[in-house]
C-alpha cells in the first residue's frame, strides 16, 4: 500500500498537469479529498480571459487543500528534509554520493569537493556529510551548539550566476517560503588554510539562525580555480529547527515515529564532549598532528595523492581539538562584510563617481550633477542634464612631435590624423617649436562614448576583494546578473561578463514580484524601484530604521546602545529594510556581564541593543519579513546564544584564575616566541621596571595584575568571544575577589585599541599596558614581522601609538629607550642565546635600536596630527630624544614659538648664519670647528658675542635640563640681534686669514648654540 504523503504527492502532480490544461479550456471540476475524511468536496475554479481569477471554496474544501498543501509542500521531520533535498538536487543534475569516513570539519574537505574544484571539468555532486567540531561540544547542554552536527553538501562546476536563486528553489522545496520566513544572505569571506581553499558568498540566515552556506569558491590548496564551482552548505539541524519551530536541537522530529534527534544523538554528544574538552591527552594530540603530517607528507612523495589528502584531513581534525583544548590561544574571526557592504559600497560609490567624473571632464562633457547609490544588490549612477549628443569638441588643435623630430614621426602623425605636410602648424611650448594641426569640429558622439567608458569603468573597477564565476575571467565583487543603461529612452550597450546591459532591472528579491521591470526614462527609474520596494538612498534608508528605533524607545522608555558602524551595517544589508523588534530573555542573561550581552547581540547576531539604563532588554534588527514566527525565531536564536555564554562563564568559574595562569604555558604566543605563559613572565618583570617611573604605582599590585592579566584566553569564553579578552579577565579577577586597582588593570591592559578609545589610567593598568606592547613589539620585530604598506597583519603600528598614548596622556617620563632595552633583555635566553650564530639569532643593539626608530615614527606621526609642522617634529627629534613627554612639550611650544616674531628673528638669524657657513665649507673644502681663539678676537662686536655665546650656552643648557623650553627660546631670542650685529658690523672674510678662519669657529659655535633647543636646518622659513 502507497504512503499516504507519495499519494498526495501524486494528487498534487496532476493537479499541476490539470492547472496547466485549465489555462487552456477555461473551466475544470475535480475533487481531492483529506484521507482521514469522511466525505470530499468538490471545488470549482473559473478563469475568464481578460477578467481576474475567480474561485469559489467552501469551508470543507478550503480544509482539504490545506491539508493536501501541508503534506505535500512541508517537510516536517529531518528525515524528510534529506530525502526532498536528495529528491531536487538529483532532478537538478547531481550525482549523490555517500559521506566521507573520516572526521572532517566541514563538509567543503569531503575529497569530492576539494578534488573536483581543481580539475578542469564539470561537475554536479550532493551528498550528506557529518561534521565534527570539537570546540563546539557542550556536553547535550546547549540547544544548538554540537559537537557533531550534519550538513547537506552541493557543488555546481561551472557555477554559473544564479547560485542564490536556484538555492531559494531548494527553500520553496522544503517548505520555506519568503512570505513566511526572513531569508536573510549576508556576505561572506570564506577561508579553509588547512587545505589552502578560499572563496567569496553569502552566509544564509532564516529568522536569524544561521542555515547555509553558499560560497564561489575561488581557490584550493593555493591553487586558483579554472572553473568556479558553486558550493552550498545546508545545515540540516538548524533547517530543521526553523521548519519545525523547535528551541532545542535535540527535540527536532526524526520520522513520523516519534522519534527525535536527542533519541539518536544526545548520549553521544554528551560523552564525545567530554572527549574532546576534557580527557584528550594534548601532547598525544600534537604527537598525533606531527605524525600524520609525516605520514601526509611521504604519502605525496609516493604519488599517492588521495591516501595524502585523507592524512591532510585527519591532521585538519588534530588541529581542531588542540584548538577545543585551547592550545592555540585565541583564533582570529572571519570579519562579516554585508552584500556589497557599508565600507565597501561607500568606496564603491566614491570610485564610480571619480571615475565618471574625471571621464566627463577630460572631454568637456558637462552635466547637471552626478549621484551614486549603492544597496546591497545594485549599484546605480545617475547623471542628470548631460550635454546633448551634437556637443562640438573645442580642442581642435593636436600637438605633434618637435620641429626637429626625425622625418619617420613627422609623418607618422600625419598619417594618424590623414593630414598633409602644408596642414603642420608650428606653435611654442616651453620655448621650443612643435608642429601641430588643426582638426575640423565634430560632432561627439556621446552614446559611444558612454558605452567604451562604462565598459572600462566595469573593467577596472577596483574591489578590496573580487571574485570570478562559472567559466568567466572577468571578476566583481559578487557574480553580476543584469546591466541597465539608458539615455534618456536609448539603451547603451554597456557589455560585461557575458551581459548586454538593456532597459530592464529588477526589484526587491522577495517583495517583488520577481519580473523585469522596464525604464522607459531615467525620471521613472527612481519611482519606479520604490513601487517594487527598493529604496536607493542609504541615508533615506537609514532615516527609516532610526525614526522606527525612535518611535519605539520613547514608547517603551528604552535608549539605543550606539552603535554607528553597525547601524551602516544594517542599512546596507537590505533594500527595503522592516523593522523587527524582540525582547531580550532576561531569564537567559541574568548575571551575564553587559559586554558579553553585547558581543552576542552586535557581533554574533548583528542586532543593535536597546536598554532601560540598566540592563539590556530588547534587541533591533531589519528584517525582509516580519511576523510573529520570525520575531519568535530571532528571540530563539539569541537566547540560544545567552544559554551557550552562561553555560561558558559556568564551566571557567569552576577553576580560580591561578590555573588558567598555568595553562598558558601551553598556549602558543608566536612560532619564534613561545607561549603566552612565557610572555606572562616577561610582561611580569617589564612592569615591574616600568611602574618605577609611574606616581603612586605598588609593585606588588602591579606584578600580581600583570601575573593574572592574560589567564582568561584560556577561559572557554574568550575562546568563544575573543575580543572579550581583557574585559572577562577583569570580570572573572572580581568574581574571585581580587584588588580593585587589579581587576581595572587587567580589564584595561589591552587598551588603547583604537584611536579614540581612551587609555589606562590606574597605575596598575598603565604599567601592564605599556609592558605587554613593548614586549610584543619587541618579540615581533625581533622574530622578523614586517610593516609593507598597509599590511600590518599583528598591529604593530597601532600598538606602538598604543604605547605612545598611554605616556603622553598619562604625563609620564618614562626613558623609552631603556624601556626597549629592558624588554630586549628579557628576550635574552630565547632569541639572543650565546649558543647559537649570529646567523641564527639577531643582534641585540640592531633590534633594539630598530624597535626605537620604528617608535619614533609613530611619535611623529602623533606630533603631526596634533597640527605640529613636519619640519618642528624632525628638528626637535634630531637629537637621541629618549623622554617623549619631554619631547612633545617642547614641539608644541617650539611651534607657537616660531610663529611669534621673536620666533621669527631666531630662525631667520639662524638661516642667515647656517648658510653662509654652508658655502664658506663648500668653497673651502673644509669643516671649521666650535672652538675658537679669545685672544684672536679683536672688534668689540666679536667680543660681545663671544661673551654672549658662552652665557646663552650656559643657560640654553640648565634651561633643557629643567625643562624650561620656553626659557631655552627666550635665551636664544636675546642672542640672535648680537650674532646678527657681528655679523653686520664685522668683516668676516677679512685679509688675515687667522683672523678669518677664527670668526668663522665663532659661527660654528653659534650655530652649536642654536643645535643645543633643535636643529634649525630642518624647518623652511615662512
Amino acid at each position: 500500500m502507497p504512503d499516504s504523503g507519495m499519494v498526495v504527492a501524486a494528487v498534487f502532480t496532476k493537479l499541476a498537469i490539470v492547472m496547466l490544461v485549465m489555462q487552456l479550456i477555461g473551466i475544470f471540476i475535480f475533487h481531492a479529498q483529506d484521507p482521514s475524511a469522511n466525505s470530499g468536496e468538490d471545488i470549482v475554479i473559473q478563469i475568464a480571459s481578460g477578467q481576474v481569477l475567480t474561485v469559489a471554496l467552501s469551508m470543507p474544501a478550503i480544509m482539504s487543500i490545506y491539508y493536501a498543501y501541508k503534506k505535500c509542500t512541508i517537510c516536517v521531520n529531518l528525515q524528510s528534509i534529506i530525502k526532498e533535498l536528495q529528491d531536487f538536487w538529483a532532478s537538478e543534475g547531481c550525482v549523490i554520493l555517500h559521506p566521507y569516513t573520516s572526521e572532517v570539519g566541514a563538509g567543503t574537505l569531503h575529497p569530492a569537493t576539494i578534488m573536483s574544484a581543481i580539475d578542469t571539468k564539470s561537475t554536479k555532486i550532493a551528498y550528506l556529510q557529518p561534521v565534527i567540531r570539537p570546540a563546539d561540544g557542550r556536553y547535550s547542554d546547549n540547544p544548538n551548539r554540537l559537537y557533531q552536527h550534519h550538513q547537506y553538501q552541493v557543488i555546481i562546476k561551472p557555477s554559473g550566476n544564479n547560485l542564490q536563486d536556484v538555492y531559494l528553489d531548494s527553500l520553496k522545496a522544503l517548505g520555506i517560503s519568503t512570505e513566511k520566513y526572513d531569508i536573510k544572505f549576508v556576505e561572506d569571506d570564506w577561508e579553509n588554510p588547512s587545505v589552502g581553499a578560499s572563496g567569496l558568498g553569502w552566509e544564509v540566515t532564516c529568522n536569524g539562525m544561521e542555515v547555509t552556506q553558499l560560497t564561489y569558491i575561488q581557490q584550493v590548496g593555493g591553487i586558483d580555480c579554472k572553473m568556479i564551482p558553486g558550493e552550498v552548505a545546508y545545515g540540516l539541524e538548524r533547517l530543521a529547527m526553523c521548519i519545525q519551530g523547535v528551541d532545542n536541537v535535540y527535540d527536532i522530529t526524526w520520522n513520523d515515529n516519534g522519534v527525535t534527534y536527542g533519541n539518536i544523538f544526545k548520549q553521544r554528544e554528551y560523552e564525545f564532549s567530554y572527549l574532546a574538552l576534557d580527557y584528550y591527552d594534548t601532547k598525544v594530540v600534537q604527537q598525533q598532528f606531527e605524525d600524520t603530517e609525516k605520514l601526509c607528507k611521504f604519502l605525496i612523495e609516493k604519488e599517492l595523492p588521495m591516501a595524502a589528502y585523507d592524512q591532510c584531513i585527519k591532521t585538519s581534525h588534530l588541529l581542531n581539538l588542540l584548538d577545543a583544548r585551547g592550545v592555540l590561544g585565541v583564533n582570529e574571526r572571519t570579519a562579516y562584510i554585508e552584500e556589497i557592504p557599508p565600507r565597501m559600497q561607500n568606496v564603491a560609490a566614491v570610485q564610480v563617481k571619480s571615475y565618471i567624473t574625471s571621464a566627463f571632464n577630460k572631454n568637456n562633457l558637462r552635466f547637471a550633477s552626478i549621484e551614486v547609490f549603492v544597496t546591497a544588490r545594485r549599484i546605480t549612477l545617475f547623471v542628470d542634464n548631460i550635454s546633448a549628443s551634437e556637443l562640438k569638441d573645442s580642442n581642435n588643435e593636436v600637438k605633434g612631435p618637435n620641429i626637429n623630430a626625425p622625418k619617420s614621426a613627422i609623418e607618422g602623425f600625419l598619417r594618424k590624423y590623414q593630414k598633409n605636410e602644408e596642414d603642420l602648424l608650428v606653435r611654442k611650448v616651453n620655448n621650443e617649436d612643435f608642429y601641430f594641426i588643426k582638426r575640423e569640429s565634430c560632432s561627439f558622439n556621446i552614446q559611444e562614448f558612454l558605452k567604451n567608458q562604462l565598459g572600462e569603468i566595469l573593467k577596472n573597477f577596483s574591489w578590496p576583494k573580487s571574485m570570478r564565476w562559472g567559466k568567466g575571467k572577468e571578476r566583481w565583487v559578487r557574480p553580476i546578473k543584469n546591466i541597465l543603461c539608458i539615455l534618456n529612452d536609448e539603451i547603451i550597450p554597456v557589455s560585461f561578463a557575458g551581459i548586454t546591459a538593456s532597459n530592464t532591472t529588477y526589484g526587491h528579491r522577495f517583495l517583488s514580484s520577481g519580473t523585469a521591470l522596464t525604464v522607459k526614462a531615467p525620471k521613472d527609474y527612481f519611482e519606479l524601484l520604490e513601487k517594487n520596494s527598493v529604496i536607493l538612498q542609504m541615508d533615506k534608508r537609514k532615516q527609516f530604521i532610526l525614526d522606527q528605533i525612535n518611535k519605539f524607545t520613547k514608547e517603551q522608555n528604552l535608549q539605543l546602545e550606539k552603535n554607528d558602524y553597525l547601524l551602516n551595517e544594517l542599512t546596507g544589508l537590505i533594500e527595503w529594510p522592516i523593522v523587527l523588534f524582540g525582547e531580550v530573555n532576561q531569564e537567559k542573561s541574568f548575571g551575564l556581564p553587559k559586554e558579553v550581552i553585547l558581543s552576542i547581540i552586535n557581533t554574533q547576531q548583528k542586532y543593535l541593543a536597546l536598554s532601560n539604563g540598566k540592563r539590556i532588554s530588547h534587541f533591533v534588527t531589519v528584517v525582509n519579513v516580519n511576523n510573529g514566527e520570525v520575531t519568535k525565531g530571532h528571540e530563539r536564536i539569541l537566547e540560544a546564544r545567552l544559554a551557550d555564554a552562561q553555560f561558558l562563564i559556568s564551566q571557567d568559574k569552576k577553576e580560580d584564575l591561578d590555573h588558567y595562569v598555568k595553562k598558558l604555558d601551553s598556549i602558543l604566543f608566536h612560532a619564534s616566541l613561545g607561549s603566552v605563559g612565557e610572555k606572562v613572565k616577561r610582561i611580569t618583570a617589564l612592569s615591574k621596571y616600568i611602574a618605577i617611573f609611574i606616581p603612586h604605582a605598588l609593585l606588588i599590585k602591579v606584578e600580581r595584575a600583570a601575573y593574572l592579566a592574560k589567564a582568561d584566553l584560556a577561559t572557554s569564553i574568550v575562546r568563544e568571544f575573543p575580543e572579550l579578552q581583557g574585559a572577562m579577565g577583569g570580570y572573572y579577577a572580581s568574581y574571585f575577589h581580587e584588588d580593585k586597582e587589579i581587576v581595572e588593570a587587567i580589564t584595561e591592559h589591552y587598551k588603547p585599541i583604537g584611536p579614540e578609545q581612551e587609555c589606562s589610567k590606574s597605575p596598575s593598568a598603565i604599567a601592564v599596558s605599556i609592558a605587554d606592547k613593548v614586549d610584543s613589539l619587541v618579540g615581533l620585530i625581533a622574530a622578523g614581522e614586517k610593516i609593507s604598506g598597509s599590511y600590518d597583519q599583528f598591529g604593530l603600528r597601532r600598538m606602538t601609538i598604543g604605547i605612545i598614548r598611554t605616556i603622553l596622556e598619562n604625563n609620564l617620563h618614562i626613558p623609552i629607550r631603556l624601556m626597549i632595552d629592558k624588554s630586549v633583555s628579557l628576550y635574552l635566553r630565547l632569541l639572543f642565546n650565546k649558543n647559537t650564530t649570529s646567523v641564527d639569532k639577531p643582534n641585540r643593539k640592531q633590534i633594539s635600536e630598530l624597535v626605537f626608530r620604528f617608535c619614533l615614527e609613530r611619535f611623529k606621526v602623533i606630533l603631526r596630527n596634533k597640527g605640529v609642522s613636519q619640519g618642528i617634529v624632525d628638528s626637535i627629534l634630531w637629537t637621541d630624544m629618549n623622554d617623549l613627554l619631554t619631547a612633545e612639550k617642547r614641539a608644541v611650544i617650539f611651534d607657537c614659538y616660531l610663529s611669534t616674531p621673536e620666533g621669527e628673528q631666531i630662525l631667520s638669524t639662524y638661516k642667515r648664519v647656517s648658510n653662509m657657513m654652508s658655502k664658506v665649507r663648500k668653497s673651502d673644502g673644509t669643516t671649521y670647528s666650535a672652538s675658537y681663539g679669545k685672544r684672536f678676537l679683536i672688534e668689540n662686536e666679536e667680543i660681545v658675542l663671544s661673551n654672549c655665546a658662552i652665557t646663552a650656552c650656559k643657560n640654553i643648557k640648565q634651561a633643557i635640563k629643567n625643562n624650561h623650553f620656553n626659557a631655552a627660546l627666550d635665551e636664544l631670542a636675546g642672542f640672535a640681534p648680537l650674532v646678527n650685529r657681528f655679523m653686520d658690523s664685522v668683516k668676516i672674510n677679512c685679509d688675515s686669514d687667522k683672523l678669518r678662519r677664527n670668526r668663522l669657529s665663532l659661527l660654528e659655535n653659534v650655530v652649536s648654540i642654536f643645535h643645543l633647543v633643535a636643529d634649525f636646518n630642518l624647518i623652511q622659513v615662512k
